[in-house]
């Protein structure tokens, strides 16, 4: 049986992207609003003036998490738990684009991409459904056609629960927090000519497990990602992946002093750096 309390803490995690818009920034949050079920709020970029533009409710929508993506047509879409929703900034409207009928079975991963074809590209975990493990769809905004693409088998992944990244026109990375070889997820490849997913790696505990975000492409052959578990602690691992070798280089193993079972996904900044965060551990836990 499927960990149902990890996935639903994954989609329930409060985790604010904010996209700047002028001299406001607009972001999400999983919780409160009127309904107490996440909002849409934007607020100015020294702090101030914040205010709530959307509120979600259970039928709409609820516990977004993730960013919003601000597509070609200027409007903004985004995942709330079984809905992916779009968000007009201009009239201020929120409309329901596809609702998948039972948020325990189908649930919309985090963090939609567009790309040069102008279609919007995600993927959808489930949680009950024994032998559907999710899938990935492609959504063209101006027809407003939703389409089915692959399906995961659980050899090949089961559970996406972050997005896609994109290496060239055609082809896609990503990974699922569970299924594979050792059950503990995969990194695997979409290819967009021929609709087909190919799993490049598994994820088997010692090189981390139970990946929950994305992954970062930094250079024609290098990605770098997290891991909620696994690693020398079993908390978690920062890791690198090179693409032609199809091999995990395992960088730093979390624990709980310094922070543990990071969550989102990692940045690189202008100092070349990377960032990220964890969900417990630290002074405060």
């Amino acid at each position: 049986m499927k960990r149902v309390l990890i996935i639903l803490a994954s989609i329930l995690l409060i985790i604010t992207n904010c996209k700047l818009f002028s001299q406001h920034l607009i972001g999400m949050t999983a919780y409160g609003g009127e309904y107490g079920a996440g909002t849409i709020y934007k607020v100015n970029l020294d702090g101030t003036e914040h205010e709530v533009v959307y509120s979600f409710y259970q039928i709409e929508g609820s516990g977004p998490v993730g960013k919003l993506l601000e597509a070609s047509n200027g409007k903004l879409y985004g995942t709330a738990a079984n809905v992916m929703f779009e968000y007009n900034i201009e009239n201020i409207t929120y409309k329901c684009l596809k609702k998948h009928l039972n948020v325990y079975e189908h649930f919309f991963g985090k963090d939609l991409i567009q790309v040069t074809n102008g279609k919007l590209y995600g993927v959808t975990g489930d949680l009950y459904l024994d032998g559907e493990a999710g899938t990935i769809f492609e959504f063209n905004i101006e027809t407003e056609e939703y389409t089915v693409l692959a399906n995961f088998d659980i050899e090949n992944g089961d559970l996406p629960t972050a997005g896609l990244i994109q290496l060239n026109d055609s082809i896609f990375y990503g990974m699922t927090h569970k299924g594979g070889e050792y059950d503990n997820g995969v990194i695997y490849e979409f290819n967009l000519n021929t609709n087909s997913i190919n799993k490049k790696f598994d994820f088997n505990g010692i090189y981390g497990s139970e990946p929950e975000g994305k992954l970062l492409f930094v250079n024609d052959s290098t990605f770098y990602g997290m891991t909620t578990k696994g690693g020398t602690n079993d908390e978690g691992i920062i890791f690198r992946y090179n693409l032609l070798a199809d091999s995990v280089e395992r960088l730093h193993n979390f624990q709980e002093m310094t922070g543990s079972e990071p969550h989102g996904s990692l940045i690189q900044c202008t100092n070349g750096k990377l960032y990220g965060m964890t969900l417990w551990g630290g002074d405060n836990n």
